[in-house]
């Protein structure tokens, strides 16, 4: 868990985003007990975090293209 709070750290410190894909159901259950990781970013596999991520950078480049 340490290991996971400092990456998340120094990730947030450069507006990088943190994300586990496919986690095991032990590991799971203590990122849900721990409450580490919000939900959503917690993926059930890579190509659902695929989809998350291309939300988000679709999102990103209409904030550019807008200013």
């Amino acid at each position: 868990l340490g290991v996971v709070f400092d990456t998340m750290h120094k990730i947030k410190k450069t507006d990088g985003r943190f994300a586990v894909t496919n986690p095991k159901p032990h590991v799971k259950k203590i990122f849900e007990i721990t409450k580490l990781l919000p939900g959503e970013k917690v993926f059930t596999n890579a190509a659902e975090a695929d989809r998350y991520f291309d939300v988000i950078q679709r999102r990103e480049k209409d904030k550019d293209q807008d200013h």
